[in-house]
């Protein structure tokens, strides 16, 4: 806003009372608008710790939540949710949302039930801040959700050397190019914007809690 135009109570943020699937309070998820509707996706359970892979959408003329069910059973070409994970980036591409790395949850368990569990350390400023456990693990895969058929319908993995593995591509018109050899490496806490038709993937942070110094397209 310009010097000396507009009123700052224009900027003030109003509070809605929702009805519908209201997704638990969370911490980390990923909140994306497309055509109307605000998505939120995965995140970490405020109250319980537990991981979550589920989607979420808001309605903004209504204010109505849901849930949605993305199962695969109906949907020729539709896959499997992403693991789930919390602090990714999730952009939106047409009628595509494109959820890129996170932190996750190295277990052979069900990760979605599997508390995130919180130990305190203090940092060069002797401020309290909070790190999960041994258990977490960075993500560097590369997700894509339909918001047409309400499916995800592409994924690609990405290991920390830059190799790739399919999973799916359902769509032409949203395809996961995993053909470039200089894979951003995984990483949380990190943006993601479109550029055209590129997704821009810059900073975040690693395990040890050190920035990643990378910018990749």
């Amino acid at each position: 806003m310009p010097a000396g135009e507009g009123d700052l109570t224009e900027l003030f943020i109003r509070s809605f009372k929702c009805t519908g699937d209201v997704p638990p309070a969370l911490v980390g998820s990923s909140v994306t608008y497309l055509d109307g509707y605000a998505y939120v996706f995965g995140g970490r359970a405020l109250h319980s710790g537990k991981l979550s892979n589920d989607m979420y959408a808001c309605d903004l003329r209504t204010y109505n939540w849901r849930r949605i069910d993305v199962g695969t059973a109906e949907i020729e070409g539709a896959i499997d949710a992403p693991s789930p994970r919390f602090f990714h980036s999730c952009t939106a591409f047409k009628h595509y949302m494109v959820v890129f790395g996170g932190m996750g949850l190295d277990t052979d368990g069900d990760a979605a039930e599997t508390p995130v569990e919180r130990t305190a350390i203090q940092d060069d400023r002797n401020q309290q801040s909070f790190q999960v456990r041994s258990s977490k693990t960075l993500l560097g895969d590369i997700a894509v959700f339909d918001t047409r058929v309400e499916r995800w319908v592409g994924r690609r993995a990405l290991d920390n050397k830059g190799a790739d593995a399919d999973k799916a591509d359902a769509d032409k018109g949203m395809q996961v190019d995993g053909s470039q050899t200089d894979a951003p490496s995984a990483r949380y806490a990190h943006l993601s914007t479109l550029l055209g038709s590129r997704l821009l993937v810059v900073g975040g942070q690693d395990l040890e809690e050190q920035y990643v110094e990378e910018l990749n397209v």
